[in-house]
């Protein structure tokens, strides 16, 4: 019996043994294949659009001047991406409201604002398909901002008056919906408001009995958004900011009380303006918004929202745009340290070698990539 007790003991033992090797092998995931192209031309350009009551009118210059910039992009041969959010977010101060969902914008929170076509962001197949200007041009162009001006400004019936730019555009990043910013890219954001950050930016520090709920937060400063770029995306992008906003006490003049509304103030974007200028002061410490960026933040464009037409602030947006694109690639990360033997080359420009740093696991180019020209490689994931 006790012969019979140790054998049975033996093949449970095995059995077990057995049956855990077999759950051990299903949960192991197979290998992914990673297909990664590096160019010098790739550039994601996030418009955040002010979609208060008054706004129609910049809206509609922003979309008429459109065809200027994306026309230039397409003839430097940038690999570009443009998406759309708004300034609307949040807070316990702005609930959301029913104003036709989020197809039409209400209360974006960074979201990316979905295209007729049913995608998240414009690119190079949209304009060889011949539609991109209007594809544009109903999404730039804001619904709900139209239907606040008809209503007559009434608070329920309108998006929030809390245009917070940068803080939307933060979230914007850290969402990263279809993964809109892309590994190397040059990232350029445009505000397109008539307000500054929050209604009255740092003003509102100096106005005896202000409410602290509506004070600028840290999200709300340029440094901060530059830092989470950094933080959330990595250290292979450059970056550049512009405005299209009011800029001077003579454009807020004739801003203010525009439609017969008492309620639009129009300030001046000094946030947005500042983070145009990378020797700009952090605010958030004693340092540059170009030390906050390592030297990443590129110059960007003013532009003023009184203008007749934006087709000069559109063409001085491509010009940057195109110089900071075609910056020279001499590191590219990887997305995982490769399976052994599984790293392929499968494009690489005649003159141009390469080699794998494990350490950092990036592929060093030598020399740099040169405008125009791009690798692509393979490689296992586990």
């Amino acid at each position: 019996m006790e012969k019979l007790i140790v054998v049975f003991q033996i093949v449970v033992l095995a059995a077990i043994a057995s049956v855990g090797c077999t759950e051990t092998e299903f949960s192991q995931k197979p290998p992914r294949t990673v297909k990664q192209e590096v160019n010098s031309g790739k550039v994601d350009i996030l418009f955040v659009v002010d979609n208060s009551g008054s706004m129609y009118v910049e809206q509609t210059k922003m979309a008429a001047a459109f065809p200027t910039l994306v026309h230039g992009l397409d003839i430097a041969g940038l690999d570009y991406r443009i998406g759309i959010t708004t300034t609307d977010v949040t807070s316990s101060l702005n609930p959301q409201k029913s104003l036709g969902g989020l197809e039409k914008g209400a209360l974006q929170d960074g979201r990316l604002i979905k295209f007729g076509n049913g995608k998240l962001y414009l690119d190079n197949t949209d304009y060889d398909n011949g539609n991109i200007q209007g594809l544009f041009a109903s999404r730039i162009q804001r619904q709900e901002t139209l239907d606040c001006e008809a209503a007559g400004f009434v608070e329920s019936k309108c998006p929030s008056g809390d245009e917070r730019g940068i803080y939307a555009a933060l979230k914007t990043v850290d969402r990263n919906e279809g993964k809109f910013f892309r590994t190397g890219s040059h990232i350029a954001f445009i505000f397109l408001t008539d307000e500054d950050v929050r209604g009255k930016g740092l003003a509102a520090f100096n106005i005896p009995g202000y409410p602290s709920s509506l004070l600028p937060t840290r999200g709300d400063y340029p440094a901060t958004l530059i830092e989470y770029v950094l933080g959330r995306l990595g250290d292979t992008h450059t970056m550049s900011a512009h405005a299209i906003v009011t800029d001077t006490a003579q454009c807020r003049s004739q801003q203010v009380g525009q439609n017969n509304n008492s309620y639009i103030d129009a300030n001046i974007g000094y946030f947005y303006m500042e983070m145009t200028n990378p020797s700009s002061p952090a605010r958030v410490s004693q340092e540059t918004l170009s030390q906050i960026a390592k030297g990443k933040l590129m110059v960007g464009t003013v532009g003023s929202i009184c203008s007749a037409n934006y087709t000069t602030q559109a063409g001085n947006i491509k010009n940057v745009v195109n110089q900071a694109s075609f910056r020279h690639v001499a590191v590219q990360d990887l997305e995982c340290v490769p399976e052994s033997g599984t790293f392929q080359m499968d494009y690489i420009p005649a003159g141009i070698s390469w080699s794998f740093s494990a350490s950092q696991n990036q592929i060093v180019f030598s020399p740099a990539l040169q405008a125009h020209q791009k690798a692509k490689f393979s490689y296992l994931c586990q």
